[in-house]
């Protein structure tokens, strides 16, 4: 029986979990075509200073089961370490830690009436089972309802800044209720019921690239530095630069924009194209310094000042170790933004000067001696924005067009974007591609 060829367009997170899975069936042929030098997505790595490291920061949960699984299947749970992790607030320029029950008690932002209703609104949206009826409120609403104005304006609304920014205002609570899910079970799943983080020693470089030498010992072809140009279906044809693949089936993992203007015309009018059109994608910006000192002892600091121009800052050596940068601190400062938002228009330099500046306001003690190096990354489309009744539009992952399906970040239904949602998403893409390919044999 001849193999059937199926191209993976885009080598992501998603891309690459579906070719992981594909390979498991010895009568699929997989090439995945990766436009930049490196496999991965948002979670390859870049130069700093003379280290290499993710370009943007990244934990595991206990409760990401297909991340801990493909870790364990790639051989590396020697390297998974675990750490309980602290969180701070900033607010009228005070630090305070906010990690434990103490903290709690004493934290100065809420009165004891509102902190008693926080704890029973986690308690409450954790207990949510589905959490589709929350897509037809804002997120900003429904938590003023639950928690309270007080509670919402200085503890939520700076999580909901740190990940979605401006586009906060246009999110359903079904991202808040996904997020509290998330982060509750980091603690439900703990003995002592503090928050465990985990990292591979080495970083998503070190899974990367273990998990691309396994896809090559198991025949998966890989193609960088080499974006698709076109598809054509009258020939089952992928067109790159100098070069044509054939194809039985395509899986595209683009962000929608550009899986848009690959499909050009073979998109016919109707739901699926105005979904894709319609999405408003959230991007980052995201400043890495490597310092010479610790800033403070939490993994993230969340802010109540909204005129920094950064939406967090995240310690990450707090949880992966200063050893896997020669002894130095690893910090991202990332601004989550909506497509408008006029720091794209910025050069690098300017942004970069722009963060600092504010980084020191909050750690005036910071030098610019203690800078040991720094580095920009930017990603234009790193997630649509989950507006209102947004699940319910999610059309399926096969297209209108015969053996082509699409399975990208704006699939993710109901949960935060994570590397774990992306897994379970690959694996959901490949279950409809194979189903779709034995139906047509017996049909």
């Amino acid at each position: 029986m001849k193999k059937q060829n199926i191209i993976i367009i885009g080598g992501g997170i998603i891309g690459m979990g579906a070719a992981w899975e594909l390979v498991r069936n010895p009568d699929y042929q997989v090439t995945i075509i990766e436009k930049q030098s490196a496999l991965g997505g948002m979670s390859s790595g870049d130069s700093i200073g003379q280290f290499h490291w993710d370009r943007y920061y990244h934990v595991l949960l206990s409760r990401d089961s297909e991340t801990l699984q493909l870790i364990s299947e790639l051989g590396l749970d020697d390297k998974l370490f675990w750490t309980t992790s602290k969180s701070g607030f900033f607010g009228n320029n005070l630090l305070v830690s906010l990690s434990g029950a103490f903290d709690f008690i004493t934290f100065p932002f809420l009165s004891l009436f509102q902190k008693a209703r926080l704890v029973f609104g986690i308690l409450f949206t954790s207990l949510i089972k589905d959490g589709s009826k929350l897509e037809k409120q804002y997120v900003r609403t429904w938590m003023t309802k639950v928690f309270g104005r007080r509670v919402y304006e200085r503890i939520w609304d700076p999580l909901l800044r740190s990940k979605l920014g401006k586009g906060k205002e246009e999110t359903s609570a079904v991202f808040i209720w996904a997020t509290i899910k998330r982060l509750y079970g980091a603690r439900s799943d703990s003995a002592d019921k503090q928050e465990k983080m985990g990292h591979v020693k080495g970083g998503y470089a070190q899974i990367l690239q273990i998990w691309e030498e396994e896809l090559i010992k198991k025949g998966v072809e890989i193609i960088k530095n080499k974006p698709v140009l076109s598809i054509d279906t009258n020939n089952n044809i992928v067109n790159t630069l100098n070069y044509k693949y054939n194809f039985d089936q395509i899986l595209i993992t683009t962000p929608s924009p550009i899986a848009v203007d690959l499909l050009g015309k073979i998109l016919p009018e109707g739901d699926y194209k105005n979904f894709l059109t319609g999405q408003k994608y959230l991007g980052v910006i995201c400043l890495r310094l490597l310092l010479k000192k610790s800033l403070s002892p939490y993994y993230v600091i969340n802010l109540l000042d909204e005129t920094l121009p950064f939406t967090g800052i995240i310690e990450s050596t707090n949880v992966i170790g200063c050893d896997q940068v020669g002894g130095n601190h690893l910090v991202y400062l990332p601004r989550y933004s909506v497509e408008e938002d006029e720091f794209y228009k910025l050069d690098e330099k300017k942004i970069e000067q722009e963060f600092i500046d504010a980084l020191q306001k909050v750690f005036p003690e910071l030098l610019k001696g203690d800078i040991i190096a720094s580095a920009l990354s930017v990603e234009r489309f790193v997630q649509p924005l989950y507006t209102l009744d947004y699940g319910n539009r999610i059309p399926s992952i096969s297209l209108p067009a015969k053996d082509i399906y699409l399975a990208n970040t704006s699939m993710i239904k109901n949960a935060t974007l994570n590397n774990n949602a992306a897994l379970r998403l690959a694996k959901e893409a490949v279950k409809e591609m194979v189903t779709e390919e034995v139906n047509s044999v017996y049909s």
